[in-house]
């Protein structure tokens, strides 16, 4: 589900430094170096802009857009490529560096500030998009491999929890079965 948010800066103690203007509808956005990055579809951005993420300054100003969606050969509208492609973005603030990693597919990206450093694309998601009123959303097939369940970074390395599972695996129709993981898959900061 994606929801509305507004982007707060709260300092360490726990106060609000300030509220800046991004109006988001966000899979994720994260503070890096006096700047956010997000991966979603923002009010203030043409909702036919075709590019991954976009970059804000400390005010809540756009400044651009970056990064290609994969090519996964599936004619979508960019709002529902958002929703295929959700996932987590982590940060290495000193190595101005981030990585996204996508739930319902196994991408792992690795981005500087508008550039592309490292592409990982191994299992593409199996999606069709759902219709209907105001809707944005897809809907994936039984075959679709889920992705990495959660990461975290450190200055060295970034850690994921990798499923690898379809929901042809279910047992018992227990979803559990294919978002849960014993597999840690680690990377460096090159990918």
């Amino acid at each position: 589900e994606v929801l509305k948010q507004k982007i707060y800066d709260i300092s360490l103690d726990g106060k609000y430094t300030f509220k800046n203007k991004i109006d988001i509808f966000s899979n994720s956005v994260v503070s890096m170096n006096q700047r956010f990055y997000s991966q979603g579809v923002s009010s203030n951005i043409k909702i036919t802009d075709s590019k991954w993420f976009t970059a804000f300054d400390s005010t809540g100003t756009r400044i651009n857009q970056f990064g290609d969606f994969p090519n996964d050969r599936i004619s979508s509208s960019i709002p529902n490529k958002h929703m295929a492609y959700q996932g987590k973005m982590i940060i290495n603030e000193r190595l101005n560096r981030f990585a996204f990693t996508t739930y319902n597919c196994a991408v792992f990206d690795v981005f500087e500030p508008d550039s592309l450093i490292i592409a990982r694309h191994d299992k593409l998601p199996k999606y069709f998009e759902v219709s209907g009123n105001n809707v944005i959303g897809v809907s994936f097939s039984p075959e679709n491999i889920r992705g990495y369940m959660d990461s975290y970074s450190t200055d060295k390395f970034i850690y994921t929890l990798y499923s690898g599972k379809s929901t042809k695996d279910l047992t018992n129709r227990n979803f559990d079965d294919v978002s849960s993981s014993k597999i840690i898959l680690v990377y460096d900061w090159d990918g």
